[in-house]
């Protein structure tokens, strides 16, 4: 919005404000003026129309307003000069002061005008010339005169704000080459090109190291049998196999070892008388011994050492004995229902010595052999 500075001329009561004569009596004022200023804008004159208001106070400021306000629109103003006849009523002006307000365009002008009439003659009375009047008010601007001769250049004012950026100058000449910068990082390796020509063949190189050995080949046909090499050294024991079958019944071994004498059974019931039986065969065998301290062994003294008896059986044999008697008397040793065996210890009777034949009572009791005496064994050995 543009802001008007109003230049105002003297104002002017044209007519209107009457004197009363003697002769006619008292004449009422014409409470009408013309109204005259100069319109600018920044020192400059406003042309062009422009919509005026004008309203009259009381006061240079508040106050009460006085009559009606005038709006004039569209006033042709022409070359910043106002020039309006305004009234704002018969009881308007007296001889209070008053003060004019303006608004150009809705913009009020600032400050109020002063204004005070002027009265006239409405009519002249011939006499003589009465004294001066005062002075007129102020008469209009007049025109603008030449251009004054150029000033003083006057202090640098402040730094204005920055412009827009101008527009991109013409490239200028090319530089000195500048030293040589650092080597770059390397680039992206490039995609490879098409395989060249195959160049001669070189001279042939040195032998190369034995490769790795490769992996086996197909088993060859099977050659002819060579020499039966000699008998390795035996290898160490395998692991067990799986049980094979039975094989066939094998021949019968020799017989083991004498075992311990195990604890006589129950008696048990007589049988029946057998029948006859066939002629006996040369099984039967005899042998003396004497019985003496030297000759019991064994933590009960049930066992006699037979050191000079002489047997017809194996070592490994088991000595069945039938009968003992003492050679003195026909009476059996010892009672009847007592069993004696015969065994040549190889050492499992730790109770006698060994390499001697034993003769052992199986039943309960202490052999009543005295010491001293002389008694006979009848025994058979195993039929084999």
């Amino acid at each position: 919005m543009r802001r008007f500075v109003l230049s105002l001329s003297t104002l002017a009561l044209c007519c209107s404000l009457q004197l009363a004569s003697a002769a006619s009596g008292g004449v009422p004022m014409d409470p009408s003026f013309t109204y005259q200023g100069r319109l600018t804008y920044k020192g400059a004159a406003i042309d062009g129309p422009a919509d005026l208001t004008f309203k009259l106070y009381d006061a240079a400021s508040g106050g009460h307003a006085i009559g009606q306000a005038i709006a004039v629109p569209a006033f042709p103003v022409d070359k910043g000069l106002v020039a309006i006849d305004l009234n704002f009523g018969q009881n308007a002006f007296g001889a209070q002061q008053r003060w004019i307000e303006i608004s150009v365009n809705g913009v009020t002008l600032s400050p109020r005008q002063a204004v005070r009439p002027a009265p006239v003659a409405a009519y002249a009375l011939s006499g003589n010339a009465g004294p001066a009047g005062p002075a007129g008010p102020m008469g209009l601007p007049g025109p603008m005169g030449p251009v004054g001769p150029q000033g003083a250049t006057g202090p640098a004012g402040d730094a204005g704000p920055a412009g827009p950026a101008g527009d991109i100058g013409p490239a200028g000449p090319a530089g000195a080459p500048g030293a040589v910068g650092p080597v770059g990082p390397a680039g992206v390796a490039g995609a490879v090109g098409p395989a060249g020509p195959m160049g001669p063949a070189g001279p042939a190189g040195m032998m190369g190291p034995m490769g790795m050995m490769g992996p086996m080949g197909p088993v060859g046909a099977a050659g002819p049998a060579g020499p039966a090499g000699d008998v390795g050294p035996a290898g160490p024991q395998g692991l067990a196999g799986d049980i094979g079958p039975a094989g066939p019944q094998g021949d019968v071994g020799p017989a083991g070892p004498q075992g311990d004498v195990g604890p006589e059974g129950p008696e048990g019931p007589a049988g029946s008388t057998g029948p006859q039986g066939a002629p006996g065969d040369s099984n039967v065998h005899f042998f003396s011994a004497t019985a003496d301290a030297a000759s019991i062994c064994g933590a009960t003294a049930d066992r006699f050492v037979l050191a000079d008896a002489t047997l017809d059986a194996r070592p490994d044999a088991l000595v069945v004995v039938t009968t003992v008697m003492q050679l003195d008397s026909s009476d059996p040793l010892p009672a009847a229902g007592s069993t004696y065996v015969a065994y040549y210890n190889t050492g499992s009777d730790v109770e006698c010595p060994a390499g001697q034949w034993i003769l052992r009572q199986i039943n309960a009791g202490t052999p009543s052999l005295p010491n001293g005496q002389k008694f006979s064994v009848m025994y058979t050995l195993p039929v084999l």
